[in-house]
């Protein structure tokens, strides 16, 4: 985006926590730090009792009850509607689900265009238990489809987005961010490392490597991260 555009990060980290840009793009991208959390839902026993009945239940995550869900999760947002229209941006990007709902919720709030930024796989965000926004997907459900554009990795994440949640998805894949000048010699050794969790995929890996074995391609993979 920062070779055509001026690019300004809102965050809620500290400015030094944040990672340095590319010196060459640095002159375009312009760090806000805004010391408001876009992720703290309303204070309050009602409301703390009420997010731990959903979740535990899922009782709430009907259509018919997303106002009560949006009161529930969602932080107080007009500062963040005053704030965004004073910078006359052109496009805000929700970067993440729980932006990206809560992004859309502002929408017609907001004179800039507005898109979001899906950086898992539907079926890990939306379907499986326990994870991610599991039994929040009514509020995706709803208010999604007020974004002008909704960005997901895989083509069939397209499907599901626009069948299930009526909005306007389209494909873009994780760039690759840098260039290695060292470059392996394509052996048969495979190192994958990450969180141990179901989110991850690693089933995935599995059976691919059962398939390389029925096939006698003897790959060797080993596997490094802590969880679950």
């Amino acid at each position: 985006m920062a070779k055509k555009h001026d690019v300004v990060v809102v965050t809620e980290d500290r400015i030094a926590d944040v990672v340095a840009f590319d010196p060459k793009f640095s002159r375009k991208v312009t760090l806000i730090q805004k010391p408001y959390s876009f992720h703290r839902p309303r204070m309050g026993n009602i409301y703390r009792w009420g997010r731990i009945l959903n979740n535990k239940t899922g009782l709430l995550n009907h259509q018919v009850f997303s106002p009560l869900m949006k009161l529930l999760y969602f932080p107080p947002v007009q500062p963040l509607i005053t704030f965004f229209n004073e910078q006359n941006f052109d496009w805000i990007i929700g970067v993440e689900g729980w932006r990206s709902v809560l992004l859309a919720w502002l929408a017609p709030h907001l004179q800039a265009k507005t898109a979001g930024w899906q950086h898992g796989r539907s079926q890990n965000y939306f379907y499986l238990p326990q994870q991610y926004y599991f039994q929040r997907r009514s509020l995706f459900q709803r208010y999604l489809k007020q974004l002008d554009a909704y960005v997901v990795l895989a083509s069939d994440d397209v499907k599901i987005m626009e069948d299930n949640f009526h909005c306007q998805a389209q494909q873009i894949v994780n760039p690759r961010t840098f260039v290695s000048p060292i470059k392996s010699h394509y052996g048969k050794n495979l190192l994958a490392a990450g969180r141990l969790e179901p989110v991850k995929g690693y089933e995935r890996l599995l059976y691919s490597l059962a398939y390389l074995n029925q096939l006698n391609l003897e790959w060797q993979c080993e596997i490094a991260g802590t969880g679950s």
